[in-house]
């Protein structure tokens, strides 16, 4: 596109502005879309899991017997 002059300065900041604008704005609108995403996703699962109230798990520690007491005491 051919403009005269003072239309071709205009465009031209035009041009920059109009890309500053979007990369900011695309970056508020993405991390809008990511905290509304993930947000909800984080309050469904914590309904979820009210909801449904399990029990605690138990572990899978054991207490050693008493003769491995005092081999763990020097290891090197």
């Amino acid at each position: 596109m051919h403009l005269p002059p003072p239309l071709s300065w205009l465009y031209a900041g035009w041009m920059a502005f109009s890309h500053v604008l979007g990369m900011i704005m695309s970056k508020i609108i993405l991390t809008l879309l990511w905290i509304a995403g993930f947000g909800s996703y984080a309050v469904i699962l914590t309904i979820i899991h009210l909801i449904r109230k399990t029990p605690p798990k138990t572990t899978c520690w054991q207490i050693p017997p008493e003769e491995f007491e005092g081999r763990l005491k020097y290891q090197f």
